[in-house]
C-alpha cells in the first residue's frame, strides 16, 4: 500500500465534527477532567485506552481546539479512504511494525502538532484493556517529547459490543492528564515508560461502575448479548443464549441472568431442581467480563487436551487496499489447536453484494498459506497474490487458506466482527450458521498462547 503524508484535519471538516461532537458529549453526559490545556502545549502525544469504537469522538471533544491526527485501523478506510484523510486520519494496520505510520508521526509533531495513538490497537471486547504492546514505550522514546493520557471511564457500558444501539447511563469520564514530562521521556527506560503507560491506560468498566454508581439507564442493554456470551455457564451450551431486554437466557437448560443497573448479573438458574432467583452468586460470572474469562477458561481446557475443534459454514469476501469488501465464495471456517483453515469453493456471483452484509456477523483475516486448486492442479501463492481475487482465473475452483496458531496472535472484533489484519489483501468471512465471531476471537488468542508456550 502506498504511503500518504499525513495532514491536520481539515478545518471546516474540523468545526462541523467538533459541533457534532458536542452533541454526542451532552448525549453520553460527558464529564471531562483536564489536566493538561493549562499545563502544557503542542507538539505532543496522546494516548488514548479503548472501550468504544465512539472513542475517537470523546478524544475529539476533549482535544477540540487542538486539531489533532488520530491513528486509525486500516479497515476503516475501505470504501472512504479520501473523506478519513481530510478528517485527519492515519491508516495503520493492527498488531504489525508500519515504519510509515512512524513518518507521519513525525511529520505531525514536526508541525507542533498532537498525534492521538490507541495502543491496545483495538477495541475492548469486554470491558477491560487489551494487552499493550511493548514497541509503544519504544516509540515514545524515539520522539523525545512529553506524553500525555486519556482514560476514557464508562464508554463500553454506553454502547456495548453486542448492541447498535446506544445506551443511556449515568455519564462516561475522559482523565486527560500527562503521563510524561520531556525531561522523564529522556531519562526513563524503554520499560518503566511501558509501565507508566499500563498503568495510565488501565481500566476495568465494571469495577469503575460498581465503584462509582453509574447506573445502567437503558431497558435494552442485553440486545444481541449473545453474539458476545455464547456459552451458558450453567449447562455448558453453545450458540442457544439469547439476549432480550435486560435478560441473557439459555434456550437448553433455561437459566436465566438479569444484569442489574450497576452492571452484575442477577441470576435465575434451575438445574437439578434448585432454584437461585434475584443473586448475585460466585458461582457464576457476576459480569460480562467474568463471563468472557468462563469462556476462556472453556477454550483452555479444550487445548491443554488437544481436544480443540470447531467449524462454521462461512462466506468468503475479498479486500485489496482501501478496496470494499466483494463476496468471492463460500465454504467451511474450521478452527482446531493447529490453527484456523478454510475450505471452500470460489464462484463468480452472488445475488448480495458486500455492501448489504455489514450487519451480519464476520470475520476477517490474514492467511498465512494459501492453495488454489483447478481441475487438474494444485498450487501454492502468497496471499497477497493478485490472481486470487481475479472471478475469471479461479471462478469455481477450490481454495484453502490456513491461519497458523503460533503466527496469528491476535484478534479484532466489533459488534458482530472479528478481525485479523492482512497487508494488502484482506479475507472477511461471514458466518451463515450461528454467532460464531466471539468464540473464535477467544480461540486465535488461546490457540496463539498455547502454541507458543509447546514451542518455548
Amino acid at each position: 500500500m502506498k504511503s500518504k503524508k499525513a495532514k491536520k484535519p481539515n478545518r471546516l471538516l474540523w468545526f462541523a465534527g467538533t459541533e457534532y461532537t458536542k452533541r454526542f458529549a451532552k448525549q453520553i453526559n460527558l464529564k471531562v477532567f483536564d489536566g493538561v490545556s493549562d499545563k502544557l502545549k503542542p507538539p505532543y502525544i496522546v494516548l488514548c485506552n479503548h472501550g468504544s469504537v465512539q472513542d475517537y469522538k470523546i478524544s475529539c471533544q476533549v482535544l477540540r481546539k487542538l486539531r489533532p491526527v488520530h491513528v486509525t485501523a486500516h479497515n476503516q478506510f475501505f470504501g472512504r479512504e479520501k473523506i478519513m484523510r481530510m478528517c485527519g486520519a492515519v491508516p495503520t494496520r493492527q498488531f504489525s511494525a508500519d515504519i510509515s505510520l512512524v513518518k507521519n508521526i513525525k511529520s505531525i509533531l514536526d508541525q507542533k502538532g498532537v498525534f492521538v495513538i490507541y495502543p491496545e490497537a483495538a477495541v475492548s471486547i469486554d470491558g477491560a484493556n487489551r494487552k499493550i504492546h511493548s514497541n509503544i514505550a519504544k516509540l515514545i522514546k524515539m520522539f523525545k517529547l512529553p506524553v500525555t493520557v486519556i482514560n476514557i471511564k464508562g464508554a463500553f457500558i454506553s454502547k456495548p459490543r453486542w448492541n447498535e444501539v446506544q445506551q443511556k447511563t449515568d455519564r462516561t469520564e475522559a482523565h486527560f492528564e500527562v503521563l510524561f514530562n520531556k525531561k522523564e521521556v529522556e531519562s526513563k527506560s524503554a520499560d518503566e515508560i511501558y509501565e507508566g503507560i499500563v498503568a495510565g491506560l488501565n481500566h476495568n468498566v465494571w469495577d469503575w461502575q460498581k465503584e462509582s454508581g453509574v447506573r445502567i439507564l437503558s431497558d435494552g442493554f442485553l440486545e444481541k448479548a449473545e453474539n458476545l456470551l455464547y456459552q451458558c455457564p450453567n449447562c455448558l451450551t453453545e450458540f442457544k443464549m439469547r439476549g432480550s431486554g435486560n435478560v441473557i437466557r439459555c434456550e437448553a437448560c433455561g437459566s436465566k441472568w438479569r444484569m442489574s443497573e450497576l452492571g452484575e448479573f442477577e441470576i435465575e438458574v434451575k438445574s437439578e431442581g434448585r432454584s437461585l432467583v434475584g443473586e448475585v452468586s460466585n458461582e457464576y460470572p457476576k459480569n460480562v467480563f467474568e463471563w468472557m474469562e468462563f469462556q476462556r477458561a472453556q477454550i483452555k481446557e479444550r487445548l491443554k487436551k488437544g481436544e480443540y475443534n470447531f467449524s462454521v459454514g462461512v462466506r468468503l469476501e475479498v479486500s485489496e487496499g482501501f478496496a470494499k469488501y466483494k463476496p468471492t465464495g463460500e465454504g467451511v471456517l474450521s478452527q482446531t489447536n493447529e490453527g484456523l483453515r478454510y475450505r471452500g469453493v470460489k464462484v463468480k456471483r452472488y445475488e448480495r453484494v458486500s455492501e448489504t452484509s455489514d450487519n451480519a456477523e464476520h470475520l476477517h483475516l490474514r492467511a498465512n498459506e494459501v492453495h488454489t486448486s483447478g481441475a487438474s492442479k494444485k498450487e501454492k501463492v502468497k496471499s497477497e497474490d493478485k490472481s486470487l481475487v481475479s472471478e475469471e482465473k479461479n471462478n469455481g475452483e477450490k481454495i484453502e487458506l490456513f491461519f497458523s496458531a503460533d503466527k496469528t496472535a491476535d484478534c479484532l472484533m466489533s459488534k458482530y466482527n472479528a478481525e485479523i489484519p492482512a497487508e494488502d489483501c484482506n479475507y472477511r468471512f461471514v458466518m451463515k450458521e450461528v454467532n460464531a465471531s466471539a468464540k473464535i476471537c477467544l480461540g486465535v488468542y488461546e490457540c496463539w498462547n498455547s502454541a507458543n508456550r509447546k514451542e518455548e
